[in-house]
């Protein structure tokens, strides 16, 4: 039996599992909670992504994985909440990508430390290299420079309200999830 549930308007699979019933409907509900826009879930897409690639190369529980990989993706846009940051400044470059896994490795104490955070790099660089498809780009080498970076090849032609590369990126992702949830 397939139930669905409903995230910002999509229908999303819940599970044909139902020893699994609920798992992908926990997550919506968090990410309806949590990440009400829509390119927020082409973010949180990405850390999807992130996970599916990096479960190739460990054993570690799948769904902390997910989460951990869909956090690091959005991180970088908590400075919308924070008064004194502006946005798309210095959470979206390079520097603040390794401080992020600098961040885990300083705080960490077990021999995974590395891999997750490799991983909190990682998806930060996803975010940063979604946002440079954007006419805004990224200044991903600020402090050193202002300029904004721009996806070589088509940066600059995506908005980021893009409803068609948006639900893309979420649909490959919501596979990508119901391949890690459900094996």
């Amino acid at each position: 039996m397939v139930n669905w549930c409903s995230c910002n308007g999509y229908q999303l699979i819940d599970s044909v599992d139902p020893r699994k019933d609920g798992l992908i409907k926990a997550a919506c509900e968090i990410l309806k909670e949590v990440i009400p826009a829509m390119k927020q879930l082409t973010h949180a897409a990405s850390g999807i992504l992130l996970a599916s690639l990096a479960l190739h190369y460990t054993s570690h529980n799948a769904l902390c994985i997910l989460c951990w990989t869909v956090t690091w993706s959005i991180i970088s846009d908590f400075d919308v909440h924070v008064p004194t940051l502006e946005h798309r400044e210095v959470t979206h470059t390079l520097a603040f990508a390794l401080f992020s896994g600098a961040l885990v490795l300083a705080l960490g104490k077990s021999p995974s430390t590395l891999f997750y955070a490799s991983l909190a790099s990682l998806a930060v660089i996803l975010h940063l290299v979604l946002d440079s498809l954007t006419p805004n780009g990224v200044p991903l080498w600020m402090p050193f420079s202002r300029k904004r970076v721009r996806f070589p090849v088509i940066g600059g032609k995506i908005r980021s309200d893009n409803r068609i590369f948006n639900l893309i990126i979420q649909a490959i992702a919501i596979g990508a999830a119901i391949m890690i949830i459900i094996p």
